[in-house]
């Protein structure tokens, strides 16, 4: 059993690897706002949360994960009249159909949006083939704080820094 899971940890960091090359000021952000939700977190509950309720935490800007979304897309539309009959995905459904180290891990915002600070890159996939109509319902890990404002200012800045979420520029601004 352990061994499984480290080489799952190892399979998992490899495939991280190309983009570590290409780390900026906006990486040590996450990494900074991913550190702090760990050391200053109260404590976390499981929940379904309305998928077009769960915003990103950072761009996918990368080539290598770009063609990683594009093949979760593809796992995602074996299933998708499954899911769609079901209307809810839950974390094991989700380890089943886009295997990851862990499920959505996330940050609630005072707008009822939760921050997905991990599972940027399945949480693409599934924006791309379930739309708003679908009423998708997806298990999420929520962080929870006693002083969520800190959290929340640092995971907005991260967003900013991004363009995601809220600071996600309008299609008439996104340059041909």
């Amino acid at each position: 059993m352990i061994w499984r899971r480290l080489r799952r940890a190892a399979a998992y960091l490899w495939s991280k690897l190309p983009e570590v090359v290409d780390l900026g000021p906006k990486d040590a952000l996450l990494a900074k706002l991913v550190l702090d939700i760990h050391r200053q977190r109260s404590h976390t509950t499981e929940q379904m949360v309305d998928l077009h309720r769960l915003e990103p935490v950072h761009a996918l800007d990368r080539p290598e994960v770009i063609a990683k979304v594009a093949d979760r897309c593809r796992a995602l539309r074996a299933v998708e009249q499954d899911l769609r009959r079901r209307r809810q995905l839950s974390r094991q459904d989700l380890m089943q159909v886009l295997p990851s180290v862990s499920g959505f891990k996330t940050v609630a915002a005072d707008d009822g949006n939760c921050i997905t600070f991990e599972g940027n890159g399945r949480l693409a996939a599934l924006h791309q083939v379930f739309g708003p109509e679908h009423a998708m319902q997806v298990e999420v890990e929520v962080y929870h704080f006693a002083q969520p404002h800190q959290i929340l200012r640092r995971a907005r800045q991260v967003q900013r820094h991004n363009r995601v979420g809220p600071f996600a520029p309008e299609p008439a601004e996104i340059a041909p």
